[in-house]
């Protein structure tokens, strides 16, 4: 029986083998002839193509190092409710896997060491020697305090590399309780603005979506290319009208985890979202369905037109709409639509 069962576990794990390097090859032949068909020549490269086929994101994760200082309490709110806060704005931060903490003890033992007053905090020298000692890249700052019926929580980031404030959002609560739905948002989108904190293809992005496109280095105020979160997909109903002004104008609406500059992806962009997130199960891209894009006019910064929609059941196949005139087209399918952001 152990001998069988032994047997069963080596096939299935041959079996899987081979269905992963099968899955690779229609990955690599998909991405060859799209690329032979000359419809990836806007920002397709070599370099794109080696980024494919990527380790799992936990694998990759990049950890930034962070002490968190006991936050300030003032207005009438009660020490007690203010370190609450505190821990549970330090539980959110280590959670989010992308924070390593700099622990109490050893913090407080470093200080001692290099004998760091209070005072010491406005005197760039010391701060950067202590950012030093604790291996830190930020420092966080906290404060709660009651304001006009409403609880406020205070943050500041502070670059422990160039003593600079790098952040200062705040949170308001209308009451206690609102805490536990809106502070692990705030902290999320405050991680995402850590210095030090990596993108890559296949890795999360600032609005919580997926990274697709890397070109090496920042240029004309950006370098990424960050598809939306699967929940800010939009479908356009079968058999009616839609102009890429109107469908555009959606798109630019959108207020994404404080993140803004959201556009119709081209078709350049959506043949990338398939190789580099789709086919690595990444975003979560309804396999069935047809994806539309845009003409975008890169001089003028806007999109001009509709262009074929893209089928995501191979990353190939174009449909194309009924021009209508004025840039409206109808599909007699569904297209669903997902925005995209540079930055």
């Amino acid at each position: 029986m152990r001998k069988k069962l032994v047997l069963c576990l080596i096939f299935l794990c041959v079996a899987s083998a081979a269905h992963a390097q099968s899955a690779r090859q229609v990955v690599i032949t998909n991405y060859v002839n799209v690329y032979r068909t000359n419809t990836i020549t806007t920002i397709a490269t070599n370099t794109i193509y080696m980024k494919m086929w990527l380790p799992p994101v936990h694998e990759r994760l990049e950890q930034v190092t962070v002490v968190v200082r006991p936050f300030t309490v003032s207005g009438g709110m009660s020490q007690d409710d203010g370190s609450a806060i505190s821990d549970f704005f330090i539980s959110e931060l280590v959670s989010s896997g992308k924070v390593r903490l700099v622990d109490r003890e050893s913090f407080d033992a470093i200080v001692k060491e290099m004998k760091f007053q209070e005072t010491d905090w406005a005197n760039d020298d010391k701060v950067l020697q202590l950012g030093k000692a604790l291996k830190a890249s930020s420092m966080i700052q906290g404060s709660v305090t009651s304001l006009a019926g409403q609880i406020v929580i205070s943050i500041r980031v502070i670059n422990m590399n160039e003593i600079r404030v790098d952040a200062a959002p705040s949170l308001r609560l209308a009451k206690m309780d609102a805490i536990f739905d809106k502070l692990p948002p705030f902290v999320t989108n405050l991680v995402h603005d850590l210095p030090g904190i990596k993108y890559y293809v296949g890795g999360v992005g600032p609005s919580g979506g997926y990274v697709f496109y890397d070109k090496g280095s920042y240029s004309n105020g950006w370098r990424y290319l960050e598809a939306a979160p699967e929940s800010y997909e939009f479908i356009l109903e079968a058999n009616k009208s839609y102009s890429v002004k109107d469908v555009g104008a959606v798109c630019e609406r959108m207020n994404i985890a404080r993140k803004t500059g959201w556009r119709l992806p081209t078709k350049d962009e959506l043949v990338l979202m398939y190789t580099h997130l789709k086919q690595a199960w990444l975003g979560g891209f309804n396999e069935n369905a047809v994806y539309g894009n845009g003409s975008w006019d890169y001089d003028k910064i806007k999109i001009i037109d509709w262009a074929a929609a893209l089928h995501f059941s191979d990353g190939i196949k174009s449909i194309s709409g009924k021009y209508e005139g004025s840039g409206v087209y109808r599909w007699n399918i569904p297209i669903t639509i997902r925005p995209v952001r540079q930055f």
